[in-house]
């Protein structure tokens, strides 16, 4: 009876450990393969259909003649011209000013064509419009239908410094709306210097030396320059660069050569696909139909450690057996 119940045991046991072993290698196998195989998203970006595109035609209308031309004048600074294309929005010219004396008092007007060109007082303040007279100027603007005019005005007896470089005597931001390339509109902005004083300091009192004072313009005329030879100036104009670039000679008609881009179909870009990341403990090498799967290693010892006990334990129990017969 007890024989029978040992081996009974024995083969409850061995059944168990079969059934267990198989259990947590199945298992295993499943948590690792899912584990591993999973892919995973790395730097791809959400998956979307992206359709075809198509760009609407381009049409480059490149014209013949500007759309408008300016000529920037002065009795003193000389003269500057450019050409602008419709797209231009504003423009800005300067005059510059360098004296081995430095400014005592000017007084200007700049008229300009006030049915072509605004100008807009916030953007041009007395800092902007000259910002070596900042301090001791002031300025005042007025414009109707057809002109507009912009009056200047400084003095001071510590003087202004314009011995060291050219320095920017007057510069102002002009608008230029409504511009079309149908026809040319030529634009004339003219600076008339009416008063323009040089001088040095007096070491002693730090202001102008009365004899040293010398006019560069008065009432509008240019003082003649062979009477001031221990002076010397230089004075230029520069305007916004034209913007205009056709072939303007004049012989030419105001007609438009337009060139047509054909539409453009942009295909849809696929998206990345993600990447897999791989256990580096899984075996990734191919494997056979035919292959039997035996689980891990540690299932297989648990069985063998359990079959070693059971066998001891019949071993026993045997020579037991004998020995009591």
């Amino acid at each position: 009876m007890l024989k029978r119940a040992l081996c009974f045991l024995f083969s409850l046991i061995m059944t168990t450990s079969i059934l267990f072993g198989s259990v947590l290698s199945v298992n295993g196998e499943e948590l690792t393969e899912s584990a591993s195989t999973a892919p995973a998203v790395s730097g791809a970006a959400e998956e979307a259909e992206t359709a075809a595109t198509t760009l609407p035609e381009a049409t480059v209308s490149t014209a013949l003649f500007p759309a408008l031309s300016v000529s920037a004048i002065s009795n003193y600074f000389g003269r500057v011209d450019a050409d602008y294309n419709e797209y231009t929005s504003e423009f800005t010219i300067t005059f510059y000013l360098k004296s081995s004396k430095n400014v005592l008092s000017t007084n200007w007007t700049l008229v300009y064509d006030s049915a072509l060109l605004n100008v807009d007082p916030e953007k041009n303040t007395k800092l902007s419009i000259c910002p070596a007279m900042d301090k001791g100027s002031s300025v005042s603007f007025e414009q109707d239908d057809k002109n507009g005019k912009i009056t200047y005005n400084a003095t001071s007896l510590n003087l202004f410094d314009f011995s060291t470089q050219d320095t920017v005597f007057a510069k102002i931001v002009f608008d230029a709306p409504n511009l079309t390339a149908a026809d040319t509109e030529t634009a004339k902005v003219d600076l008339s210097v009416d008063e323009l004083w040089v001088s040095e300091l007096d070491p002693l009192t730090a202001i102008s030396a009365l004899d040293k004072e010398i006019a560069l313009v008065s009432k509008g005329d240019l003082v003649e320059r062979q009477r001031k030879k221990d002076l010397s100036v230089s004075a230029r104009v520069e305007i916004t660069h034209s913007t205009f670039t056709g072939d303007f000679n004049g012989a030419a008609t105001k007609d438009e050569a337009v060139t047509t881009v054909p539409p453009t179909t942009v295909k849809p870009t696929e998206p990345p696909k993600p990447t897999e990341v791989v256990d580096p403990k899984k075996d990734v090498t191919p494997k056979d139909d035919n292959d039997v799967n035996t689980g891990e290693w540690y299932i297989a010892l648990l069985i063998l450690a359990m079959l070693i006990v059971c066998s001891t334990i019949l071993l026993i129990l045997r020579k037991r057996d004998i020995y009591n017969d």
